[in-house]
C-alpha cells in the first residue's frame, strides 16, 4: 500500500515538474494564448516573465493541453495560408506591354477605346503609321545634328492664306541635354526641358 502510494506522489511530482517546465516555456515565449478547453476559452498571460494561469487550465493533463495548442496553431497556421491563396487569385495588374488582341478582362474606357476605335492598339502594329517615309523637312536648321536643337510635338496641320501652319515645341541650348543632375537655367535635363512653343 505505501509502495503504490509512494508510485502515485512520485507520478503527481513528475506531472508538476512537466507541467512548470510548461509554463516555463510558454511564459518565455508567449504574451497571450488563447487555448480552447471543454468549451471554454481560458487565456495564459505573461506578467514580468512569470505566467498565470486559470485553475482549469492547470489540473488538466499535459497532452490535452498539448492537443489543444498544436490544434490552435494549425487553425491559425491554416487560415493564414487559406488567406494568402484567396490574395493569389485576384486579377494582376495590366501587362505592361500591351496585348495586340483584346484581353477578357476588365479595363479603363480609354483602354478599351484603344482596341475599339483602332486599327491596333499600339502605333508600331497600325499600317497608317507604319507606311509613312521619313522626309527631311527643308528650310529647318538642325545644327549639324549635334543635339543642341529639338523640334517635336506638333499641333494639328493649320492651313491659312495658302500655307501651312502647325505649332510644336523647339529647344534651342548652347548643349544636348545633360541629365537632372548637369541642368541649369541654360542646360537642359530632357530633350522637352527649356522648350518654348513656335
Amino acid at each position: 500500500m505505501r509502495l503504490e502510494a509512494r508510485k502515485q506522489d512520485m507520478k503527481k511530482t513528475h506531472d508538476n515538474r512537466i507541467r512548470d517546465k510548461t509554463v516555463t516555456i510558454l511564459s518565455r515565449t508567449l504574451v497571450l494564448i488563447p487555448i480552447y478547453l471543454d468549451g471554454f476559452m481560458s487565456h495564459a498571460l505573461s506578467f514580468g516573465g512569470r505566467i498565470i494561469l486559470s485553475k482549469k487550465l492547470a489540473t488538466k493533463g499535459l497532452q490535452e493541453m498539448k492537443r489543444k495548442t498544436l490544434l490552435l496553431v494549425l487553425g491559425l497556421s491554416s487560415t493564414m495560408l487559406l488567406g494568402s491563396c484567396n490574395a493569389s487569385k485576384e486579377h494582376k495588374g495590366f501587362p505592361f506591354m500591351l496585348p495586340v488582341e483584346k484581353p477578357n478582362r476588365k479595363m479603363s474606357v480609354a483602354l478599351e477605346r484603344n482596341y475599339i476605335a483602332y486599327p491596333a492598339p499600339r502605333p508600331e502594329h497600325n499600317e497608317l503609321y507604319t507606311l509613312f517615309k521619313y522626309t527631311k523637312l527643308k528650310g529647318f536648321d538642325y545644327n549639324n545634328h549635334d543635339g543642341t536643337i529639338s523640334r517635336r510635338d506638333p499641333s494639328k496641320v493649320i492651313f491659312a492664306n495658302g500655307k501651312y501652319y502647325v505649332w510644336y515645341t523647339r529647344r534651342h541650348t548652347p548643349t544636348p541635354p545633360q541629365g537632372a543632375k548637369k541642368c541649369t537655367d541654360t542646360i537642359p535635363s530632357t530633350d522637352w526641358d527649356l522648350a518654348d512653343i513656335w
